[in-house]
């Protein structure tokens, strides 16, 4: 949707009661004041539509009549108004005149007719477009700062004021102010503005409630939930408000999974608002209809907007490191006064956008190391083999080996499945899904699992060396031990929620924990050979076996001495 030249907005208070307000013929001139703390450095135009006379000069003080006459600029603004807005012709076009125009909206007393606002918004929508578009009309201008902008000077008349406002670093939207400026008096006007906001949010798995991050298994679904309210809509024929959201290549949109509500109430897709995959700028879009959230319609401003959908963590996700961050942003109207129809031309609408909102979806790695010999010279051993169960022991994890994408080549995670006897049914698809088998570097492994306690299982060890007992393995991300947060989980959740950097300032290594080992990149697991395998480190059983066969021994010749001493002294030899 194309931007507006100025991205200029208008100011809104209708002062046509102004018209009979009383003047003077002092020298010095009218100004306009609008208070906001959202204008600074903003750029304010004022276009001076009408001049005003007084009689201040006959009475020599107050002035007791008034005389408008139409600025000469903006005398082809009142025919094409008068033949293309209004659709005048003939006599009646001839007649037309804009000041008698404008006093049709208000009695006698200068008060504006009920009914007649949908018209005074228009002409002021014209009129400030007219301005806008003609360079050859030159307005007076003002730099707003930290709580005002001022128009110090102005010549009496009837005034479009024109300017912008932000909100953070989105661009405010607002009405067309139509206002008149009297000598010696201070016009105010009340900024009435502001910028709709999005904020996205992931469903963690680890606190239960929508935190700016979590940490999933490769294949394990992903919710989201994007919520804003809705704007402040006055004065807009159509208003756009679409919904962007851009998902790292390691996750995989489901547009089944879209609900939107509107002050807790699920709307309709097709109708009310459409998925659009992919979207203009990333994975979807979410269009809402340019007219559903049109003052004085179903909703009110500030009803809450809330969007669930899901997405899947898929096998070219990125393992650790920056883990795979996604973000949102919203698009939405920023100009009241376009005329165009944007119900035919929506893609026509001026609009505006708000910054990018993002959260993470971390997953992680396990590595294993097999080896034998001593420390500092350790020497790899191939063709072990482990399996990977989950906490208690009644799972293993299963993995495929993608041939393309991000993880290629690598034993990527797919899912858990029930231990089989080597008697069951497809036991060797069994084997083939689920063992892993050390390179002749050594090493094997597993990606794109959750964090969490594993138990790793020598499932078979080389002829001529022993297995190792079952390893207790704990998968955490490294920015647990990031100082500050000194392995506290409610810290990270703290860190991860605050931080807004995609560029590397939340990367989270795998960090493993085994047996008295802390904070290691791989499972170090050695093999040594013999019959009698000493397990974790302990030589205590080997030791208990040797005395058994010793005290076996020593009884065995015991008995075979007394069985021939009772012999001999049968026979009477001594």
């Amino acid at each position: 949707m194309k931007k507006s030249k100025l991205l200029a907005i208008v100011l809104a208070i209708v002062l046509i009661a102004a018209f009979a307000l009383p003047m003077t013929a002092s020298a010095a001139n009218g100004s306009i004041k609008i208070t906001s703390t959202n204008v600074n450095d903003q750029d304010f135009f004022a276009y001076k539509v009408f001049t005003v006379k007084t009689n201040a000069a006959e009475t020599g003080g107050e002035a007791t009549s008034f005389t408008y006459e139409l600025n000469p600029e903006y005398a082809a603004f009142e025919t094409d108004f008068a033949a293309n807005t209004l659709k005048l012709t003939g006599a009646a076009k001839d007649a037309f005149t804009l000041i008698e125009y404008i006093k049709g909206f208000v009695n006698d007393n200068y008060e504006l007719i009920a009914g007649n606002d949908a018209a005074l918004d228009e002409l002021a929508r014209a009129l400030w477009n007219y301005g806008d578009s003609n360079a050859a009309i030159t307005p007076a201008t003002a730099k707003g700062n930290n709580s005002a902008v001022t128009f110090p000077s102005l010549d009496q008349g009837y005034y479009v004021v024109v300017g912008s406002a932000t909100f953070g670093t989105s661009n405010a939207k607002t009405f067309a102010a139509l206002c008149t400026v009297v000598n010696d008096k201070e016009t105010a006007v009340k900024l009435k503005a502001d910028a709709p906001s999005i904020k996205k949010e992931i469903k963690n798995h680890q606190t239960n409630d929508w935190e700016k991050w979590t940490d999933v298994n490769i294949g394990d679904t992903v919710d989201f939930k994007l919520t804003s309210s809705v704007p402040n809509t006055a004065h807009y024929n159509y208003y756009a408000y679409t919904i962007h959201d851009n998902m790292s290549e390691g996750l995989t949109f489901d547009p089944a999974s879209v609900v939107v509500k509107i002050a807790g109430a699920a709307i309709n897709a097709g109708s009310d608002y459409t998925v659009v995959v992919p979207g203009k700028t990333g994975t979807f879009d979410i269009v809402f209809d340019v007219e559903l959230l049109l003052a004085g319609k179903a909703y009110k401003t500030g009803d809450a907007i809330e969007v669930t959908y899901s997405a899947t963590l898929n096998k070219d996700a990125v393992i650790e490191a920056a883990g795979n961050p996604n973000y949102v942003y919203l698009e939405y109207s920023n100009n009241p006064n376009w005329t165009g129809n944007g119900k035919t031309n929506p893609d026509d609408i001026p609009t505006d956008k708000t910054p990018e909102d993002d959260v993470w979806v971390y997953t992680y790695k396990l590595d294993i190391f097999k080896y034998t010999g001593k420390a500092g010279s350790e020497e790899a051993l191939a063709g072990v083999k482990f399996q990977v169960l989950n906490s208690d022991g009644t799972k293993v994890a299963k993995f495929t080996v993608p041939a393309t994408g991000k993880n290629a080549g690598k034993n990527v995670f797919d899912g858990w499945t029930a231990k089989l006897a080597d008697t069951d049914a497809g036991y060797d698809a069994y084997l083939a899904a689920t063992v892993l088998t050390t390179g002749a570097d050594g090493i094997t492994g597993i990606v794109g699992i959750d964090e969490g306690i594993y138990t790793l299982v020598e499932f078979e060890a080389l002829s001529g060396y022993n297995k190792v007992a079952d390893i207790e393995t704990k998968i955490y991300n490294s920015l647990l031990t990031k100082a500050g947060i000194d392995g506290s989980m409610t810290k990270l959740v703290d860190f991860l929620n605050a931080e807004t950097n995609r560029s590397g300032a939340n990367n989270g290594a795998s960090v493993i924990d085994y047996l008295e080992e802390t904070n290691k990149t791989s499972v170090d697991v050695y093999n040594g050979k013999g019959s009698i395998f000493p397990g974790t480190g302990g030589i205590g059983d080997p030791i208990f076996i040797i005395a058994g066969l010793v005290v076996i021994g020593l009884g065995i010749t015991m008995f075979v001495i007394f069985r021939r001493k009772s012999k001999l002294s049968a026979l009477n030899i001594k």
